[in-house]
């Protein structure tokens, strides 16, 4: 090998070396994907008419580990749910799961999820019919009683289905609700 492509060689090394330790970075720091990161809005606590709107704190949802029901005048039923993620006290991570989510056929469905992050942006995971989680990046609502949307799509099946939020490391925004 002519000595003339060493150079050539060393760089190739570096630049792989680099981009092998910017994929860790990323997955060790949970930084979500720009294909599942939803788009953050100052909307308005009404919700959508193109959609069924699910309240997080309904009686049929699943709640596991530390969250609260907490009073919201700003959210659309008076209360949140919030301590979704690592748990505040137990250390059990805590989730929140919306239930008998109706599809009317199998296929696509925007999502929209009302939240409110008070002290920064925050990732919570989102699981449908306890398939493959994504990430989604919630940002600062910079108060706690301002709430935000994020719309991302999720894939449904026909009947009801079941949509999990959750982080097992660290805690995630608080949910006022989600339309579909």
């Amino acid at each position: 090998m002519p000595s003339s492509w060493l150079p050539l060689i060393t760089l190739s090394m570096t630049l792989l070396a680099t981009l092998a330790m910017l994929v860790l970075l990323l997955a060790f720091t949970r930084l979500p994907s720009s294909s599942s990161l939803g788009q953050a809005t100052n909307s308005p606590v009404a919700q959508s008419p193109l959609g069924t709107s699910y309240e997080a704190e309904a009686p049929e949802n699943t709640l596991t580990g530390d969250e609260d029901v907490i009073k919201c005048s700003s959210c659309s039923s008076g209360r949140r749910i919030g301590n979704i993620g690592y748990g505040k006290n137990s250390g059990e991570s805590g989730t929140l799961q919306f239930n008998r989510i109706s599809g009317k056929s199998t296929g696509d469905y925007m999502l929209s999820l009302y939240y409110i992050s008070g002290n920064g942006g925050r990732v919570l995971d989102v699981s449908v019919n306890g398939g493959s989680p994504i990430a989604i990046y919630a940002s600062s609502t910079n108060k706690w009683n301002v709430v935000r949307t994020l719309s991302i799509t999720v894939h449904l099946n026909a009947g009801y289905n079941t949509i999990k939020f959750f982080n097992p490391l660290v805690r995630g925004p608080d949910i006022d609700s989600i339309v579909v």
